[in-house]
Formats: C-alpha cells, structure tokens, sequence
C-alpha cells in the first residue's frame, strides 16, 4: 500500500510518503534500511527526481485462517516514511506524475500469477498538489484502501469486498472535521500487481494461463462498485458465479480520487484471497435432569418453583453456546448447560471459533399439572360435648398422588396416604398433596376441638419471688390456636397471649377457651417480691479542682456495692465510702442477701470556686528563623510546655513551620482551687521562596525580563528602579544602558517578607534572550535576536518538548511571537537551534514563553 498524506507545515509544498510493505519471517532480512521512491512525468516518462525512504521498526501482525483456526500467518508489517517538497509551480503537467518504488522482496506464488519482487505505485496530478485539507480544494491526502491487504479468508463462494477512502481520517481528526468534504469521489477497478518500473514503464506481473487483470478467479466472476455521491469512499465487491473448491489467488485494485469529476490521484493495493470449504458443526444430544433425578433425553414437565438442567455437550473445543426462551436470548449463559424453572419454548445454538457453519436445536419444557386438594366432609361437630371421633375426608381432581396429613407443623401419622382419617385429637388440620410430576399443594385448614374442656395449668416457675423492678414471666401449658386471659387477684391484667411478662405480686390464673367454645381457669401461682430500702449518699457537695472528697453510702454491712459517676461504673468503687477528686451525678448500687440489687437516688458533686489561669498570646511568626519570643502567663511561677519551648522561650526554629500548641501549668502551691493549664497557638508562617538567577546577560537598550513573579497575593519591589518599566510586578522589564544589580523584595499578605538579587551584564554583538512574554502587554512580545544584521542568512528553528518544530525561519524578519499554526503555545521551556552561517556550527540552547 502506496500514499501520500499533507500535513499543516511552515512549507505548504511539503507531503508525507508512506510505503506498507507485509512480507514473511523468511523475507525480513531482505528488506533494506532505506527505499529509493522516484517520481516520474507521465507524458514522457522522464526521471524528475528519486528519494529515499526511511524504515520504521518492523511490527509483526498475526493473521488467521477464519475457516480454519490452526492456519496462521505470521506477517511483519514494514512502513516507510519521508517528507519530500513538491511545489505545484514545478510539477505542473496536465498529465501529471508517478512515484515507483524500487522492486524488493519476493512476492508469494499464487495460484493465479508468478512469483516476481514487489513495487508500488502512486499517481497524482497538479490539481492534487493546490488542493487544502479543509475541503476548499481536491485535498492533499492521496485515495487509500483499507482492510489486511495480504489475507482474506473468504468461504467457498462467498463475495470478497475492498473498500477505498479519499481523506485520512487523522487529517480529520486534527482539523475537527466531521466528515469527509462533500467534493471527493472516488473509483475502484481492478488492476495488474506492478513488480518494476526500471525508465517510468510499468512492468506488471504474469498471470498464470486462464487468468487476468479483470478475472483473476478460477471461475467467472462479477464485480460491482458502491460508493456515495460525493462522500470520498467507495466498495468493490467481487463474487464468484460457482463454488472454489480451495486456492490462494492474487487480486490487486486500484483507487482513484475524483474532485468535481476530474481524476486527482490512484494508487495501487494487492490482497490474497485464500478460498476454503467450512466444517459442519452437529447437532448436541440434549439431556433433561429435573431435580432430585436422574437424567432423561426427553424434556419433562416442571411446576412451580422446581428447576431443570438442560446439558447440550458436543464435544469439541473453543465452541461457543447461545441460549434462547421463547425467541429472545437468556443474557449471561454461554456455556453447554443452562438451568431453568420456568416452562417455555427454547433453543440453543453452537458456533466454533474459525468454523462458519453452527448448530441449533429446539425443544419445549412443559409446564406440569398443578394439584388441588380440599378437606370436607367433616362428620362430627366442634361443640364441647361432642363425642367419638371426627371424620376428615378430601376433593382431589387429581388421581396417582400421594396425600400426607398434618397437625398443625407435624406430619399426622395415623392412616397416612389415605383419602381420609378419623380423629378425636383437637387441633388445626390440613393436607399435602404430591402429584406425579412432584408438584404439591397444601389444602384448607380444619379447626377440632371434638372432646371437653381443655386441662390447662401454668408452668411452674424456677422462683415464685422476684426483685422489686426486674421481670417475671409464666407461660401456659397450651400454645397454639387457643384464646387466653390472664387475671391477678382475679382481675383481668389485659394479656391475652400463651405468656405474661413483667408482672407484680399476686395470685395468677389463666382462662383458656379452645375453638367450639369451651373454658378451662388454671390453678393459680402466687408471685412475690421483697420490700428493700433504697440506698442513700452523704457527702460534701463541692470539690476543688485536684482535691478530694468522701461520699458515704447507707444501709453499710451488704454483700455488694457498687459506685458510678455520670452513669459510667467508677474504678475500685466496690464499697461503702468512695473517695473522688471529680464533679459529677453519682448513684451507688447495692446488693441484699436475697440477691436483690437497687440503685440510689443521684448526688451532685460540684466544683469550687477557681483562680482564673492566663496565657499572654504571640501573634503569627514570620519563618522559623525569627528570633525566640519570651513567654508569659498568669498566675507567675508555673510551667510552659510545648514544641520548640525552652525554659520561658518560644524558638521559632526549633518549633518549625506550623500551628503549634503552648501549654502552661500553674504552680502546685496555690491556695484555693486552680482553673487548670492554659493554652495558646503559636503560628509559624513559611516563608515565600525567591530563587533569582545570579546574573542575567543582555545588550544595551535591549529589554530585558526580570524573573521575579511567584505568583499572586505578593507585593513586589526592584530596588533600584533605574531603567524598570514598572518596580512593583514580579516580572519587571529592565532596558539597561549599563551594568546593573538588582534587589528583588517580595512581601507576602502577613507582611513576611524575603529578598534576592540579581547582576545584569551587557553583552557585545550577537545575543540571545533567553525568556519573552507573548501577553501582548507591548513588552517582550517578541523573541528580539540583537546583533544579527551581519547574518541575513540566519536559520532560526523551535522545538516543543517533544521534538516537534513550532516555528522555522530562514532570516529572521519577522521575530518569533510565540504562537504556532494560529494557536498561542503553552507557557514554558522550547529549545532553539540557530545557525548563523551555513558554514559555521549551529548554536543549541532553550528559552522561556511566559503569559
């Protein structure tokens, strides 16, 4: 694949040549370091000029068979590049020019030409050369097709398709534009492969006997072109009329660009179509396993809630299973087995990686028979006095299922699996219904109670006493599907459930009554609980800040005490006198013989009256090299503490940058009760950093930048203000007429100040700035190169950080303004390379753009 591609340049003739070249492992070592390209007039054939190419590292590219994935290509991709001039006021020939490459390589044999090396070939007329990338004119990108152009897998008689592009889609990318432009058309035909063009003739290759440019397949074949009215693309598609059994062929196309119907460019694409018979992929035997049994290769119905695994192995690799319900796919499964649990119509199909064909089958899981079941037919009655056993029969439409009767939860042993049961046993009935296909269904529940009154009584607790605030709970010996009543010294209490919870003292009963109607009153259980006293605290209300006090606790002589301060139990609290230094609510707990515990009322503790303590501030610091601060605080005679204290000292320097923490403790001695430490923070300011260069070299008069902004939220002053546009910015411009220092005093908003200082020497002759400022603020909005009148020769080139050329000059007329194609640069450091002679060795440095 041959093409050229402009891109935007300080020299508008310059184009990029771009050669691909996909040769095998065994054709790597022929492939020279460098391509000789020549250009040819097409009315004469003349030799205009020749040029070398450059190649890039090769990049090997994998290719596969997609009939057969063990066949692989191992491929290198090589690509060469070069810029080359092409002026339109040179080559202006209606007839236009060609570029040829030099033959190299060995192209494969195929079935339908030799073997022979390989050039490539790229035709374009002047209007190509005057086009622009915008769209005004034919464009400056050549026509080229896209797609691998060595290998195409195509099925036995499948079409083959070769697309074609008149505009590179990075030329669009960095122009923003969202499609091609709507002048270029473009034409695919079929073509020869070129393997020499030795004087400007092309010298295609041979095709073998039955084959040509126009049928280079086996069998006769049609082609057809697609393309767009104006939208810069079109596709060749080529189909065979009959089947190729097998074969590597050879097709090579040509592309050619249209503007407004007049040819601008055509360049020339080879392909290798490789024809092969698919394998059949068969059909899986599919297996049905339902829950809890074994496998079946027919589907079998499911109910409700049951799941089914559908298993469909085939036995091969690298295959790959799509599972559909009802025509929609089920998301997430490709693998050989699928569960369901829903009844439906589904299908799967098989596709093997590399094989065209694919399997599919169909089957359809039934929805089983849901069972229903309905007890009746009860014959006896539910009153209290009704007696001999009840009869329980059932409905079931369904025959061949199996029945199991319950009472309540449990599975109701007597006559299992019958139809019906008789039964004198009160309770809640019902039944569970299997069917064949292992659906169940529970039936209506029937509600018993054929025998007298219930025998209720109330379980008998561990203890009949309790502690005064703590919970007894007594509980019936009945628990489900009756109604209760409790009664405390025959006064209903309101529960009604099996269980009463937090009960006082007295006699208990509860009343059941059981469905039909009948009562039964237990017997009662008397509770009991103690009158305790509840304990009190003596003690002084107050205390003084590191003083103590002493609470007393009453009733004394009890197995247990237990003291807390604010809710929270105190430490070592365990007996009758508590000693505290704290103010707070305490409760004391005590335990009696009987195991009974009771808390007292609480006892405020305050604290006393206090002497104020006092820390004299230090406003904020600037820097840790300022002098140390004297401290000082009220009541004298305490202690300071604190990161960089010493002694009465606050050292910034040893202290650091930063809010630091002062603390000061009062003296031990005092008389009354102490306020307690006193605190201050002390903030070290960091001071702003001034890094001017030592000496600044430039010539008389010229201006000169001076280095100093570090940013906002400064003051600035240059001291002396001899020769400065303005003493109070950062970035000062100096227009020296001598040798000058200057001192540069920057303040911060805290009035923290730093300065530095900066030499300016002049220098004779030629001279070179090494910073500007494009802001166009009228001052250094230009690169001024002084001294440069004896070299109106001057070559003056910058390079970004990435190599890429900003700006070119040949003379240096109009200065550098730090903008690049239209855009202003991003502030920060370019290299130059500036040649003052061609004779004479280059001069390499770097300047700065500041905004």
């Amino acid at each position: 694949m041959f093409r050229t591609v402009y891109f935007t340049d300080p020299n508008p003739d310059m184009f990029t040549l771009l050669a691909h070249f996909y040769v095998t492992a065994g054709d790597v070592a022929k492939m020279p370091a460098e391509l000789q390209v020549s250009l040819y007039r097409s009315t004469d054939k003349s030799l205009q000029l020749t040029y070398k190419l450059t190649k890039t590292p090769s990049d090997p590219a994998v290719f596969g068979n997609p009939c057969n994935p063990d066949t692989i290509a191992n491929l290198y991709n090589f690509q060469y590049l070069g810029d080359i001039k092409l002026p339109r006021a040179t080559y202006n020939d209606p007839g236009g020019y060609f570029f040829v490459t030099e033959p190299i390589g060995t192209r494969p044999q195929t079935a339908n030409i030799q073997s022979a090396p390989v050039s490539l070939y790229l035709w374009f007329s002047p209007d190509f050369l005057s086009g622009q990338p915008d769209g005004s004119g034919p464009g400056k990108t050549s026509t080229f097709m896209l797609g691998n152009p060595i290998l195409r897998c195509q099925k036995s008689n499948q079409s083959s398709q070769f697309n074609a592009y008149a505009y590179d889609q990075l030329v669009i990318n960095v122009l923003g534009l969202a499609s091609p432009p709507p002048v270029l058309t473009v034409n695919i035909r079929l073509s020869s492969p070129l393997k020499n063009a030795a004087g400007g003739t092309l010298d295609n290759v041979s095709w073998k006997n039955g084959y040509s440019a126009a049928n280079p397949l086996p069998v006769p074949s049609s082609t057809s072109l697609t393309a767009g009215p104006s939208n810069g693309q079109a596709t060749l598609t080529i189909t065979p009329s009959q089947t190729i059994t097998g074969g590597q062929f050879t097709i090579a196309a040509i592309a050619e660009q249209y503007n407004d119907g007049k040819k601008v460019s055509e360049s020339l694409t080879e392909y290798t179509l490789i024809y092969t018979t698919c394998p059949k992929i068969d059909p899986p035997a599919i297996t049905y396993t339902k829950q809890g049994s074994t496998p079946s290769p027919t589907p079998p119905p499911i109910c409700p809630g049951q799941s089914l695994t559908i298993s469909a192995p085939n036995g091969k690799a690298n295959q790959d299973y799509r599972w559909f319900k009802d025509t929609q796919p089920i998301t997430g499964q490709s693998s050989s087995t699928l569960t369901v649990n829903t009844p439906g119509n589904y299908r799967v199909r098989i596709t093997q990686a590399g094989v065209c064909d694919s399997a599919s089958v169909q089957f359809t899981i039934p929805a089983a028979v849901a069972p229903t079941v309905t007890i009746s037919n009860v014959s006896a009655t539910t009153g209290c006095t009704a007696s001999g056993p009840a009869t329980l029969s059932i409905i079931s439409p369904l025959t061949g299922s199996a029945l199991t009767w319950y009472l309540g939860n449990n599975q109701f042993i007597s006559n299992p699996n019958s139809p019906f049961i008789q039964t004198n046993v009160n309770g809640v009935y019902s039944v569970v219904i299997t069917s064949p296909d292992g659906c169940t269904a529970r039936s209506n529940e029937i509600i018993l109670n054929v025998s007298g009154p219930p025998s209720v009584s109330i379980a008998q607790p561990a203890s009949t006493t309790f502690c005064p605030g703590a919970t007894a709970n007594l509980q019936t010996n009945l628990l489900n599907g009756y109604q209760y009543e409790w009664f405390r010294d025959g006064v209903t209490t309101g529960v009604t459930t099996n269980t009463i919870k937090s009960i006082d003292s007295g006699a208990y009963t509860v009343k059941v009554t059981v469905p039909g109607g009948c009562t039964a009153l237990s017997a009662p259980v008397t509770m009991s609980s103690p009158v305790l006293a509840k304990p009190t605290i003596t003690g002084d209300p107050t205390v003084c800040l590191g003083a103590s006090l002493i609470l007393s606790a009453s009733p004394t002589g009890l197995p247990a005490y237990q003291w807390f301060r604010d809710g929270t139990i105190e430490p070592g609290g365990t007996s009758p006198i508590l000693s505290t230094s704290f103010a707070g609510q305490y409760t004391v707990r005590v335990t009696y013989p009987n195991g009974c515990t009771i808390l007292s009322d609480r006892h405020q503790v305050l604290q006393n009256s206090t002497i104020p303590v006092s820390i004299v501030p230090i406003g904020p610091i600037c820097g840790p090299s300022s002098i140390p601060v004297p401290l000082s605080a009220t009541p004298a005679g305490g202690t300071f503490s604190g990161q960089g204290v010493i002694g009465n000292l606050f050292i910034p320097q040893a202290a650091g940058v930063g809010s630091i923490t002062v603390t000061y403790a009062p003296p031990a001695n005092l008389s009354g009760c102490a306020a307690g430490n006193a605190t201050m923070v002390v903030v070290v300011r960091p001071m702003a950093y001034l890094n001017l260069p030592p000496v600044l070299e430039t010539g008389p008069g010229v201006p000169t930048l001076l280095p100093g902004d570090i940013g906002t939220g400064y003051q600035y002053r240059w001291t002396p203000p001899l020769y400065l546009d303005n003493p109070a910015i950062g970035n000062a411009t100096s227009t020296p007429a001598a040798p000058i220092t200057y001192t540069l005093t920057v303040t911060d908003s805290f009035g923290c100040s730093v300065s530095d200082s900066v030499r300016i020497e002049l220098a004779l002759g030629f001279y070179v700035p090494t910073a500007f400022s494009p802001n166009r603020d009228g001052l250094n909005d230009t690169w001024v190169l002084t001294g440069i009148n004896d070299y109106p020769d001057i070559e003056v080139i910058v390079y970004s950080r990435w190599g890429e050329v900003v700006f070119y000059s040949k003379g240096y007329a109009q200065p550098f303004d730090g903008n690049y194609a239209g855009e202003p640069l991003l502030t920060g450091t370019y290299t130059y390379l500036i040649r003052l002679k061609p004779t004479e060795p280059p001069k390499r440095g770097t300047i700065t753009i500041l905004r």
